[in-house]
């Protein structure tokens, strides 16, 4: 899902919010009998696993299979209640199979907090499951050498990104987050408190990105890379910014790097960049390669919708060539592809032409690759006017698929606009199906709750927040968890690099780092390692999530738009690559 996932400023902006929140909070795969079950319409070609708790897992064929406790029990599988794209109407049928399957998502090993807590040793300073981290803990042998930039024999420099607000309240976008900031520094306090790392103590320096710069190479934004390669001179720079950042960090300056970026920039970097997701592009491919395999696009007449925004540089070619493109060597009869115009970042001066030419081709399955929510806003209320009224597939490029940019749709929408698109059907495909927690709010783990605790106590902001089906608490919560996590593991690549500390031994022990911390009890893990990095570069499963307006789960809730599991349990599809 993004060649280009994280342009736009607005989608660049809410997506950064939600990176550090899927971190540590995700959400519940539990199966609660009161949630509403809705399905992605034509799905029956897929097979998938569900996975519900920490000991339940099925797969979609002919017959479920559910481990609990070591016994293995086989039933048939029952009903499914199937929410029609087209009408919005439910029905009840058989769970449909297939005579030749695709490879079972049984294949990758499903890590859950319980299954991670009774396999891995938690034996190092900053992997105790009652301690953030161990006051005085001796160092690794060896002599505390300084062979690399940012490490002296007592301490280590890195940097983080952050987004500079004030420029977003002056063009009248106030978000309502976390302060991650003052989450990075509670945190990297406590482990200096505790000593430091292997007899090094951490400096931190910030550096102000400004959200509203049209590309990586104006005056502002390449003064911002320097000041994060150059000037602070650090060992590793925390980005999450958009692509030409992570370029210039990580492959122009070789600045070991977090931050988003798409195989070249990965192959480009030669083992400076790493991620919390894939590569952008192979994410595009993914959406591409799951859509055809599960099914959904068959019998349809498809039309895509883009936009030539100027950051990065060749936006609607990479939609073309990594989604376009792969459909149509799949087979699919792409019917339109239209690419709209922008000015900046203004792209709704083409919109009644666009959607005049969706409904004159007959399109009835609309693929959103590239129009943020403030641009969809205004095109589906062209739809609703024209009366086209096809069933809506979100990649979510320009910002990501979420609960923050959904609530942003709807206040430039209007309810009308919101009623009308939910109710023709807008679905989204992501690596993972979203709003999880809504079918069952999971336990938080021992190390989220220690975390949470850890910065109410710290922060000198009063902040608090709470583990609750609130979007917006929940978001905040899950901030502060993932934030917690993401210095954990950082400190735990660092400890196991050795007091010898060098950069290409930073880089390996950051590539060999597996996941260790979960932030509640029952969000499946598909692959074991931290970070995305080198040629390990593309999602292993996709999942598909569906909007509700008004938001109705849980019951009583009170937010107002939400993005939902199209399949309760939530189901995990492998993608199987060509």
């Amino acid at each position: 899902m993004r060649t280009p996932r994280r342009r736009l400023l607005l989608g660049l902006t809410l997506t950064i919010a939600i990176v550090a929140a899927a971190c540590g909070s995700g959400g519940s795969n539990k199966k609660t009998g009161a949630s509403p079950t809705t399905a992605a319409p034509d799905s029956s070609n897929t097979t998938a696993t569900t996975v519900a708790g920490d000991t339940s897992t099925t797969v979609a064929g002919d017959t479920a299979v559910t481990s609990s406790g070591g016994a293995v029990t086989t039933a048939k599988l029952g009903s499914t209640a199937t929410k029609s794209a087209s009408s919005g109407t439910k029905t009840t049928t058989k769970t449909k199979t297939t005579s030749k399957p695709l490879t079972s998502l049984t294949t990758l090993p499903a890590l859950t907090a319980t299954t991670i807590a009774t396999s891995n040793a938690r034996s190092g300073p900053f992997e105790q499951v009652d301690q953030f981290c161990v006051p005085g803990a001796p160092s690794l042998p060896g002599a505390r050498t300084a062979a690399a930039t940012g490490v002296t024999q007592d301490s280590i420099n890195l940097t983080q990104t952050y987004i500079d607000l004030d420029k977003l309240k002056a063009i009248g976008i106030t978000l309502d987050i976390a302060d991650f900031q003052d989450i990075s520094k509670v945190f990297w306090n406590e482990i200096n408190s505790c000593g430091g790392i292997n007899g090094r103590k951490v400096n931190l320096n910030f550096v102000a990105w400004n959200p509203v710069a049209p590309d990586a190479t104006s005056t502002g934004a390449q003064a911002a890379c320097l000041k994060a390669t150059e000037d602070t001179k650090p060992l590793l720079i925390v980005g999450q910014l958009s692509l030409p950042y992570g370029r210039c960090m990580a492959v122009d300056h070789k600045k070991i790097t977090i931050n988003p970026g798409t195989t070249a920039d990965f192959n480009d970097s030669q083992g400076h960049l790493f991620f919390t997701g894939p590569a952008d592009d192979t994410i595009t491919l993914a959406d591409a390669t799951d859509m055809v395999a599960s099914g959904v696009l068959k019998g349809k007449t498809i039309g895509i919708q883009s936009v030539n925004v100027a950051n990065p540089p060749g936006f609607a070619q990479s939609v073309q060539t990594s989604f376009v493109d792969v459909l149509k060597a799949k087979g699919v009869d792409v019917k339109v592809f239209d690419v709209m115009p922008c000015v900046g970042v203004v792209c709704t001066s083409g919109i009644p032409l666009s959607v005049q030419k969706m409904k004159d081709a007959g399109v009835n399955l609309l693929i959103n690759a590239g129009l943020s929510v403030t641009t969809l806003a205004p095109y589906a209320t062209e739809m609703s006017k024209q009366g086209f009224k096809p069933t809506l597939w979100d990649l979510g490029i320009q910002g990501g698929l979420n609960d923050v940019n959904a609530v942003s749709f709807l206040n430039n929408a209007g309810a009308d606009t919101a009623k009308f698109l939910a109710g023709s059907g807008w679905y989204g495909v992501a690596q993972a199906p979203l709003g999880t927690f809504r079918l069952g709010l999971p336990n938080e783990t021992p190390i989220a709750k220690l975390c949470n605790d850890l910065y109410t106590a710290k922060t000198t902001t009063g902040a608090s927040y709470k583990h609750t089906n609130d979007q917006t608490q929940l978001g905040k919560w899950g901030s502060v968890v993932g934030g917690c996590i993401g210095v954990r593991n950082l400190a735990r690549a660092l400890y196991n690099a050795g007091t010898d500390l060098t950069e290409p031994g930073l880089i390996a022990s950051m590539g060999a780092l597996n996941v260790l911390d979960l932030a509640d009890d029952s969000v499946p893990v598909f692959r074991p390692k931290v970070w995305f990095t080198g040629t390990d570069i593309k999602p292993p499963t996709a999942g598909t999530s569906v909007v509700h307006y008004p938001c109705d789960i849980p019951t009583g809730t009170t937010d107002k738009i939400c993005w939902v599991p199209a399949d309760n349990p939530p189901v995990f599809r492998q993608i199987a690559y060509s």
